[in-house]
């Protein structure tokens, strides 16, 4: 649900140099599944959101540590260089999120930077259910990974949907995409 009062935090005014960094870093995201090629245009914008985008950024953030390690730890187990590859465009997302977040003047301090530590507590109960049953055999790992990757599709299209800001929307989108390009990588090895 959409919520109608502004947070309190500052608003942020991104000057031409933060936007050709934050672009120059999109486009260079690492794995060539990474969809943050698509360029995000911050300039003369004031940037301010709604709790309820604060709420979903801080997610999307643990979202996508939560993948990176958890695909961390599946190339230690299985050794499938899939794993590794997708692991790291996911360490890109979580970077680029913490960027975005940064820009849009979203403290991050409450998020652990513990492995396998999350302040969801919806994540964390997903990050130790999946990597149990991801532990059990490469097909169960190939298995969780698909499982990730749709249910994270799904979020981020969902979030896309009740976002207030277009820009977070833009986000979403792109790493919606990527999440798609991962899921097939995925289907390719199950």
């Amino acid at each position: 649900a959409k919520h109608s009062n502004k947070s309190t935090l500052e608003t942020t005014e991104i000057s031409q140099s933060d936007e050709t960094q934050l672009n120059h870093s999109y486009k260079h995201g690492g794995y060539k599944a990474d969809a943050y090629a698509k360029s995000l245009d911050f300039s003369g914008e004031t940037l301010s959101l709604f709790d309820s985008d604060i709420e979903s950024l801080l997610y999307m953030i643990e979202e996508e540590k939560m993948a990176k390690e958890i695909y961390t730890e599946l190339y230690e187990q299985t050794g499938l260089s899939e794993f590794e590859k997708v692991a790291s465009s996911e360490g890109n997302h979580y970077d680029k999120l913490l960027s975005v977040a940064d820009k849009f003047g979203v403290d991050t301090s409450s998020l652990s930077v513990e492995e396998g530590v999350f302040i969801s507590s919806e994540i964390q109960t997903l990050y130790d259910t999946l990597l149990q049953e991801a532990l059990l055999s490469t097909e169960s790992a190939v298995s969780v990974a698909i499982a990730i990757e749709e249910a994270d599709i799904a979020d981020l299209e969902a979030t896309v949907d009740i976002t207030e800001s277009v820009l977070l929307g833009q986000v979403y989108t792109n790493l919606a995409d990527a999440s798609l390009n991962h899921l097939n990588v995925f289907e390719g090895i199950a």
